[in-house]
């Protein structure tokens, strides 16, 4: 037995974490940051205007724009109030077309950066692919990244050239 007025008070303090915030989702930003990550390497590793952290902050943000879009309105839902989350990720599009657009430099007749900012935009869909749920997708575009990046250029090259874009130079000087 024991005294009733000694017994410890214990208090069960329950703290409400909203939907979007668990294991789930910090696993999704998880493979975003490790595959946009794997990309950004690949270009630091080549000297590129956009290298690890451009491209790993823009795969990992991309993914939470898509889980602020899925999550973190539902505090506001109601009978009246109905919401698109596809519309956050057309946004993502369009914001890293911009970005995208400053890595492409023209000079003359020479255009450079196209493939970074190519590169740049499949790091967001990669990003935005692990913020939606679908992490296949995300790690088959990544490895399809890396195909593209080594094994095309060789293929490209063994290509037959077109007879259209043969040019020839003639310097004449004394």
């Amino acid at each position: 037995g024991g005294d009733a007025e000694h017994r410890p008070v214990v208090l069960h303090v329950a703290v409400a974490v909203p939907a979007g915030q668990g294991l789930k989702q910090f696993a999704e930003l998880a493979l975003a940051f490790v595959l946009s990550s794997l990309i950004g390497i690949e270009r630091e590793w080549r000297q590129k205007s956009a290298g690890l952290r451009t491209h790993t902050l823009v795969g990992v943000g991309a993914a939470l724009f898509v889980l602020v879009s899925k999550y973190g309105f539902s505090d506001v839902l109601g009978p009246r109030v109905i919401l698109d989350p596809s519309r956050v990720a057309a946004q993502i599009v369009t914001g890293i077309g911009f970005v995208g657009g400053g890595l492409i430099f023209v000079r003359g007749d020479a255009v450079r950066g196209l493939t970074t900012a190519a590169i740049v935009w499949v790091t967001a869909a990669i990003g935005m692919a692990c913020g939606a749920g679908l992490p296949l997708l995300a790690i088959g575009v990544t490895l399809a990244h890396f195909i593209v990046v080594f094994v095309y250029p060789g293929l490209a090259a063994k290509l037959p050239r077109s007879r259209y874009l043969e040019f020839g130079v003639r310097v004449v000087y004394e």
